[in-house]
């Protein structure tokens, strides 16, 4: 049972249909960046991206959002409550919307989603101290070490691209390292893995 299925499981017909349901084609944009956030998402299927450009035109990635997963929370009690970043889907995605006065209806009737709200927020807040502190080491064989040890020794990614994004590094200069770590006997890889030895 994936995790939408779990949330809706605990709300009644008419609580789910206080959600509208979108399907976004791949690089579908949801929301641009500058856009005000009067919606909390929950993606269903498929990914979406939050990003910006530099000026010199490198992708900054925010957040990649995957099925099951809330988005828009955090900003729509912000007092800058405007998206830093476009959301696009990746791939196809279907998702379902929620605006913030049903939100306060929902939360205000249901104490178990209530629950499930508030963990979300506070995982998220859990998350981002992970990631401060993982940019917090200056040189980045301390944090591909880092997150390995965080996750006892074997690092799951999806591409060095992602893995680069979420160490704060280019891809090249994140694959010339796994190589030099990979021939000093440092780690092993294996496909879509990494393992400290």
């Amino acid at each position: 049972m994936s995790q939408l299925n779990t949330i809706f499981n605990i709300l009644s017909k008419e609580e789910i249909s206080l959600w509208r349901k979108r399907e976004l084609p791949k690089e579908g944009i949801l929301f641009k960046q500058g856009d005000e956030c009067s919606e909390v998402g929950l993606v269903d299927e498929g990914q979406l991206v939050i990003s910006s450009y530099s000026y010199g035109g490198k992708e900054i990635v925010y957040s990649l959002i995957g099925p099951g997963s809330m988005f828009g929370n955090n900003l729509l009690y912000a007092d800058d409550k405007r998206y830093k970043g476009n959301v696009v889907a990746k791939k196809k995605t279907t998702l379902y919307l929620i605006h913030k006065n049903n939100l306060m209806k929902l939360l205000a009737s249901n104490p178990r989603f209530l629950e499930f709200f508030l963990s979300t927020a506070s995982n998220k807040v859990k998350d981002l101290n992970a990631r401060v502190r993982l940019l917090s080491f200056q040189v980045l064989e301390e944090r591909l070490m880092f997150l390995l040890h965080e996750n006892n020794g074997s690092l799951p990614y999806q591409s060095i691209t992602s893995l680069a994004s979420e160490l704060g590094a280019e891809r090249e200069t994140l694959s010339r390292l796994v190589s030099r770590l990979v021939r000093e006997g440092t780690i092993k890889k294996e496909k879509h893995r990494l393992i400290a030895l």
